[in-house]
């Protein structure tokens, strides 16, 4: 008997296999919205399994609409949590310890009835005591309901599989999943938008607000609006009345519905009102997500694009984040929207990964990784000895107890070479692949890219920030003419600097040329001249960095291997910005690209200087955002007595995303066609003549870079270089993590807008608190220890040629880079 087909498995004799009419018409219409991204692929299946699988999609959204919305009972939840929210903390512990409990006893090994029905009883009792938690933890947070419906869908979904159609494949139950996702999700909205038009008072007003702000308990900010308070009786000038069943707002006399701003930090009420629709949007992106599970069997599943897809949604997402800013809901809106689009974003891992053979896909995913990316490998060995230290530990201490256990109960599924050993065998094998790591090379590179990620994410940027202030107080009382004068002198440094881009730079300029030329120019006039001022400034940058820096440093020959001349990303982006033309792909990668490196490779190209700078002109649509943001946050900046500008706020925020999603779609534009171009025109770019003075100095480089990890290895190492290797990393370690975690105990809190006399004391030093001086110190110290190590080394490398156990050249070499350095560094001092 042969195997039946996909078709014939999902779709068995004598049922119904349409969800739609079965006509040319009808048909060609769907294929049209799903190319247009309007609906997803849905795939056909019966009346039956689709009513099945609906109910089991709308099952889970009920229960939390029901919960969390106004529509239901979601103002009671929200005073009932509020009462009981002590006992969050405990349910915290509860969860942790159903979680170590399955760990560390396997649960996933229990094949008894009364192991199979214990592991029932705790992931229930787990799905339970989540779902308490975001109820407890919505009264501080109100999106965690949010997210937390997000990320269980897909595991309901999983669930129900397994209840209702464990013969089904998980790849073949999630493809079925996209229409009744998405049929759920528009009847979810579609509720929710009668809900809304059927009673004024079901709205987003000023009305709405105060009433859910009101019955969710928050508590008014009158610091702002003292007008608004009662002095008599010390409460809020307005109150809720119910006449025949409909609540109302009473005001006092001499109060208005301007008052509702005094609930501006509440966003409860906000996610009141809006829950139905944030979760039907989670229904169909999780739909459009199980579509591309679906076989492409026909044309139209091969035009369709992931890319398309995020690139839609990032647009809807925006929309959604723009309109709730113009509506004025709050301050913390940006914060709620960031953690709703990872609980997306995770939601559809779950989904897609949960429907893979995740053995055989990892097993792919390692093979690809390492033929397509072993050069990248070590770098991202290093990273994980960075960044990851303390998970690193609690996972190796999980598996030391989850051995434990074993060797004491030894469960029957567990063979006897599974209880050897301190750890798992899942974890000894991953230990006895650290040991292979070249531990030099990984120590060597975790010290640089701390220093790296310190330096140019830390460092710099806290401290532009207190310089920029300084020049703008510095500057208040001063002419537009001589403000202007000094912001260029001042902007060609910072521009001239690597790790220095832009945004700081038109950034302040917004917000120093717009005070200084408010009196003469107003406000429109300002904004314009200061944009142009900041075009301006970019073209001489660039002019700067490409003709007097890249032309100039192009004869260096060290300086063309460290751009990587020969790579063919670099041999893509020559193509590109050498096309005589004004192409797209040119426009992008001089706009999206940072500014210093493109600049000077432009330089180090020969490429002229005109059409360079015609085709950077399109950069006014980063600048314009950018430059706005900084005057909108001068203007939301002016004292209450002085502001003109109340809708400044709100356009500060607009301003914000719009400059972050351009910079984004930019950078990413310009990466894509530098890929693109090395994909499409590869025998243009293998065909484009390699610098052959470059490729011999990699040659050199290659050897004496292999000379010194031969030498050098971690087993020839004395205890002296070890003992340095380890100072060194475990000081940078300790200066990042004290960055990372406790950042806001390591610098004072400073904007752009404060002042170094009134918030800093007139001490620029006050400016670090006393974890931000440890965190500085461990860098040194790292730096130091990895100066003596490798000074030492060197010596070791040197020492090696001479006695002969390595080739001449690589002596050669070291002494033909240092010398080439020398030149640099001469040449960088004198100019």
């Amino acid at each position: 008997m042969s195997k039946p087909t996909d078709v014939e498995e999902n779709n068995p004799p004598g049922e119904t296999t349409s969800l739609l009419p079965e006509t040319r018409d009808s048909l060609d219409l769907q294929h049209k919205l799903e190319r247009l991204m309007l609906i997803p692929r849905i795939k056909d299946i019966s009346i039956t399994k689709f009513s099945k699988i609906f109910l089991e999609c709308a099952a889970l959204p009920i229960f939390f609409v029901l919960t969390f919305s106004a529509m239901a009972f979601g103002e009671k939840i929200t005073i009932w949590s509020r009462k009981y929210q002590s006992y969050n903390i405990p349910l915290v512990y509860s969860i942790i310890g159903i979680i170590l409990f399955c760990y560390l006893f396997d649960a996933q090994r229990w094949k008894s009835r009364f192991g199979k029905n214990l592991r029932t009883l705790l992931l229930s009792t787990l799905f339970l005591a989540v779902s308490l938690m975001s109820i407890f933890v919505s009264v501080d947070h109100p999106y965690f309901s949010l997210c937390t419906f997000t990320v269980l869908l897909p595991v309901w979904l999983y669930a129900c599989r397994y209840i209702f159609f464990r013969r089904k494949s998980r790849e073949v139950y999630v493809s079925w999943l996209s229409g009744p996702l998405f049929v759920t999700g528009l009847i979810v909205i579609a509720i929710w938008v009668y809900w809304t038009t059927r009673d004024r008072m079901n709205q987003w007003n000023p009305k709405t607000k105060i009433i859910y702000s009101e019955e969710s308990q928050c508590i008014p900010d009158f610091s702002s609006y003292p007008e608004c308070l009662n002095s008599t009786t010390n409460q809020s000038c307005f109150s809720i009345e119910v006449k025949n069943g409909i609540r109302d707002i009473s005001y006092e006399k001499g109060c208005d519905e301007k008052c509702a701003a005094v609930y501006d930090e509440c966003f409860h009420s906000f996610v009141l009102w809006a829950w139905p629709l944030v979760a039907g949007t989670s229904l169909i992106f999780l739909s459009f997500a199980s579509a591309f599970l679906i076989p492409e069997e026909e044309e139209i599943g091969k035009s369709l694009k992931p890319s398309s897809f995020i690139k839609m949604w990032i647009m809807l997402l925006f929309g959604m984040w723009v309109a709730a800013c113009v509506s004025g809901v709050g301050a913390r809106l940006t914060e709620s929207l960031i953690f709703f689009v990872f609980s997306l974003v995770l939601s559809g891992i779950l989904l897609v990964i949960g429907a893979m053979n995740l053995q055989e896909t990892t097993q792919q995913a390692q093979e690809k990784v390492t033929e397509s990316y072993d050069d990248f490998l070590d770098m991202m060995e290093s990273l994980v000895i960075l960044f990851a230290p303390i998970p690193l530990t609690i996972y190796l201490a999980l598996s030391f107890l989850n051995q434990g256990v074993r060797k004491v109960m030894v469960f029957r599924s567990s063979s006897r070479t599974e209880v050897k050993g301190c750890f798992t065998d899942v974890t000894s094998n991953q230990i006895n692949g650290m040991k292979s790591w070249n531990w030099v090379k990984v120590i060597k590179n975790s010290i640089f890219c701390g220093a790296v990620y310190l330096t140019l994410f830390v460092f710099i940027g806290q401290f532009t920030n207190v310089f920029l202030s300084w020049l703008i107080e510095s500057t208040k009382d001063m002419t537009l003419t001589v403000v202007t004068i000094l912001m260029f002198i001042v902007g060609i440094m910072l521009f001239l600097l690597p790790p220095v881009p832009g945004f700081p730079i038109y950034l302040t300029s917004g917000i120093i040329l717009v005070n200084s030329g408010l009196p003469q120019l107003g406000l429109m006039g300002s904004i314009c001249y200061t944009i142009s001022f900041a075009l301006l400034l970019k073209i001489s940058a660039c002019t700067i960095q490409q003709k007097i820096i890249g032309e100039r440093m192009c004869d260096s020959i060290s300086v063309r291997q460290m751009v990587g001349i020969n790579s063919q990303p670099m041999r893509a982006a020559k193509l590109v910005l050498s096309e005589p033309k004004f192409s797209v792909g040119k426009i992008m990668c001089l706009v999206g690209l940072p500014d210093w490196p493109t600049s000077v490779l432009c330089g180090v190209m020969r490429l002229d200087l005109i059409p360079v700078i015609l085709a950077t002109l399109p950069v006014v649509i980063v600048i314009v955002p950018v430059v706005l943001t900084g005057t909108f946050i001068y203007l939301d900046s002016l004292p209450e007595q002085d502001e003109a500008y109340p809708w400044a706020a709100t356009a500060l925020g607009v301003c914000v995303s719009t400059s972050a999603v351009i910079q984004v779609a930019t950078l990413t534009s310009a990466t894509y066609i530098v890929e693109r171009t090395m994909s499409e025109r590869k025998l243009e770019v293998d065909g484009l003549e390699l610098d052959t003075e470059v490729e011999e100095a990699d040659e050199y480089l290659n050897s004496e870079t292999q000379s010194f990890y031969e030498i050098n290895s971690w087993d020839k190492l004395s205890r002296g270089s070890k003992s340095l290797l380890i100072m060194a990393l475990f000081s940078m370690i300790l200066s990042v993590h004290t960055v990372l975690l406790f950042e806001s105990r390591c610098f004072v809190e400073y904007e752009l807008t404060y002042t170094i006399t009134e918030h800093l004391g007139g001490n620029v030093l006050n400016f670090l608190k006393p974890l931000g001086w440890v965190a500085i110190i461990s860098f040194c110290l790292s730096y130091m220890c990895m100066f003596a190590f490798n000074h030492g080394a060197k010596v070791g490398v040197v020492a090696g040629t001479k006695s002969g156990s390595q080739p001449k050249k690589v002596r050669f070499v070291s002494i033909r880079e240092s010398f080439l350095k020398r030149q640099e560094s001469m040449f960088v001092s004198e100019f």
